[in-house]
């Protein structure tokens, strides 16, 4: 018999500078939708606390699907991002180490911040409920 899990709290550490993020495809295709018992999914990262919920009308496959699509989206926008600011700060003579984190910090937090969007937006479509708990600092 299995052990019924409901509720699964994981943490997101992220370098100075960096949301600690949301959740991967990876967080969803090796946790919260391959375990039928895990009701309840969290990341705790320094912005706050995300947290996913299958409801009674959770889809599976189409949710899988509908992460992997965005991500490869998301992926390919700011992979041009990053490669942008190494021409930009890391090319041989104009080396701004410093200018470099910080614009792909940026970067990366406008990344999560769309990546976040997106979860919401596929919340009643895919059947759960996802939130953010923000963090006071």
């Amino acid at each position: 018999m299995e052990e019924q899990a409901d509720l699964f709290t994981h943490i997101h550490p992220r370098e100075s500078g960096r949301f600690g993020g949301s959740f991967s495809v990876d967080d969803f295709e090796n946790g919260f939708a391959k375990y039928d018992n895990i009701l309840t999914y969290r990341a705790v990262a320094k912005e706050g606390t995300y947290s996913i919920h299958k409801t009674t009308k959770f889809k599976k496959k189409q949710f899988l699907e509908y992460v992997r699509r965005q991500n490869e989206k998301l992926d390919t926008k700011y992979d041009a991002i990053y490669k942008t600011n190494k021409q930009k700060y890391g090319s041989v003579g104009n080396y701004d180490y410093d200018k470099w984190r910080k614009a792909n910090s940026r970067a990366f937090n406008n990344k999560m911040i769309e990546l976040h969007n997106v979860y919401l937006a596929g919340q009643s479509k895919y059947g759960y409920k996802y939130s953010l708990e923000k963090r006071d600092n």
